[in-house]
């Protein structure tokens, strides 16, 4: 039997995901507690227990309902892979984001709040502490090669901005079946830096 906060839980996700349907079919001006409330079956009331204005909304659905996943987080044994399947494993989890509708629903949400400065305020540091926890995940995964923090910075830099081009591509041919090979050559590229990293590291005895 559920118990009140398991409950409040499920009926918060429904209605992040119903927005996140309503911007990804219809746009963020469609997007309004009503439609929320048509399509979740939920009274706008209910919502608003939940949300206090749409702001609150919007900012949850980047902060909790898109960005609630830990694809990196991994056991002691996973060190022991391949340097090469690692990065692919990296590739393949940070494109479970860029190469779906989440990359541009919060595309959607920034461009559309932009002369909100508080609520572009919010989500634009809520983003800087995803993109300082995900350095520190990417320095974890390879703890064995003890990447500096501004090493893995670039590492992170250099698969983020490469993945925006090809989910952009995606978007523009989305019918081109060579765009999903993409993902698989950025991850031999980032192999090859990881590699000219080890290769380049100094014995810490030294």
């Amino acid at each position: 039997m559920q118990n009140q906060e398991e409950r409040r839980s499920i009926t918060r996700k429904a209605i992040l995901s119903e927005a996140t349907r309503i911007i990804i079919d219809r746009g963020l001006q469609a997007c309004s507690i009503a439609e929320i409330a048509k399509g979740a079956s939920f009274s706008t009331g209910a919502i608003q227990h939940h949300f206090k204005s749409k702001d609150h909304l919007l900012k949850a659905v980047v902060t909790e309902h898109i960005f609630d996943k830990n694809d990196l987080e991994h056991d002691e044994t996973e060190t022991q892979l391949t340097l090469k399947i690692r990065c692919k494993r990296v590739v393949k989890a940070m494109w479970a984001y860029y190469g779906g509708n989440d990359y541009f629903v919060v595309w959607e949400i920034m461009l559309g709040v932009r002369h909100n400065e508080k609520l572009w305020c919010e989500i634009t540091e809520f983003f800087k502490g995803a993109e300082s926890k995900l350095e520190f995940k990417i320095q974890d995964y390879f703890s064995d090669l003890s990447l500096t923090s501004i090493q893995a910075r670039d590492a992170s830099i250099f698969v983020s901005s490469h993945l925006r081009g090809i989910s952009l591509l995606r978007l523009s041919y989305p019918n081109n079946t060579a765009i999903s090979s993409q993902p698989d050559y950025l991850a031999e590229l980032l192999h090859m830096k990881m590699q000219d990293i080890l290769q380049n590291k100094i014995p810490q005895h030294l």
